[in-house]
């Protein structure tokens, strides 16, 4: 296990272009439909950030059990436009924090297979975001009209309240990222990566669920579990939209707690990723960004 760690993380802006915009549910809706009018949620259960490691704890001493995914050769067929095509109604916007902190969730496709799951928590209590294909616009001719009607969500955005531009996000196994002052994109953050730059493969844990909340201030606090074949985790953000020096970007207060099931050669924690387009040891301009 390692000790408890804390880091500031100031990233670019979670402005989503290439991706499509998908929304949740209010949180005062807790008893709506899928109709235009909220989400449906689960019934709750008792949480708090320590149940959340005790239950890592509890599953760290256990061997890895990954879920298997479903309907994986239907996914395989939401390529990039097959995806992009998707949108999510914007009625079914989840209020988190209070209405500080708008959540948008996005669909499963060929590059993102594994769900998350998202809860609502208030009162010391979490009650689960029940996934319904009615949350989206979904085209009669694309591939995700035939997937199980709980399959589930991909991830989500937090939005800048009253627009449609996000400013922190959650996509793709482990990623995050959020704004910067100038509400641009950089880095993408992982909460963890294990034995990397090493002859062995190498390994990022991914995030299995998620559950929002607030702090006693009112701004986001985001809790998840973790899960991976050599580590079991809990991990908490603290989220300040503004909380910089120029009142524009954002900084997330991140705590951890790790418990590894088995021998780990190198680890990192929060490690920081991107694509650049050329830099300090290859100055000049290439032709194609990616």
């Amino acid at each position: 296990m390692t000790d408890p760690t804390r880091r500031d993380v100031i990233a670019g802006f979670a402005a989503l272009g290439l991706i499509p915009a998908f929304g949740v549910v209010s949180a005062a809706a807790q008893g709506a439909t899928a109709d235009g009018d909220g989400a449906v949620l689960g019934d709750p259960a008792p949480f708090s950030f320590d149940r959340l490691v005790s239950e890592a704890r509890a599953r760290a001493a256990a061997p890895y059990a990954p879920k298997p995914v479903v309907a994986a050769d239907v996914l395989e067929r939401i390529d990039y436009d097959d995806h992009w095509k998707i949108k999510y109604k914007p009625d079914h916007t989840l209020q988190a924090a209070g209405g500080r902190a708008p959540l948008r969730f996005f669909h499963l496709g060929r590059f993102f297979k594994e769900p998350v799951g998202i809860h609502l928590v208030e009162n010391g209590e979490a009650r689960p975001v029940l996934y319904s294909p009615d949350y989206f616009e979904i085209p009669a001719d694309n591939p995700a009209t035939v997937l199980p009607s709980d399959i589930g969500f991909a991830g989500f955005r937090v939005l800048e309240p009253g627009t449609e531009r996000d400013w922190l996000a959650f996509l793709g196994a482990a990623y995050f990222r959020s704004a910067g002052a100038l509400d641009q994109y950089g880095l993408s953050a992982r909460a963890i990566a294990i034995d990397t730059a090493l002859p062995t493969p190498e390994e990022f844990p991914r995030f299995t669920d998620f559950f929002f909340g607030a702090s006693k201030t009112g701004d986001l606090v985001i809790t998840a579990a973790l899960e991976g074949p050599s580590v079991s985790g809990a991990v908490r953000w603290d989220i300040a939209r503004g909380g910089d020096e120029t009142g524009r970007g954002v900084v997330m207060d991140m705590a951890a707690r790790f418990f590894a099931r088995s021998d780990i050669a190198r680890l990192g924690i929060a490690p920081l990723t991107s694509m650049y387009w050329y830099g300090e040891t290859n100055r000049q301009r290439g032709r194609d960004w990616r």
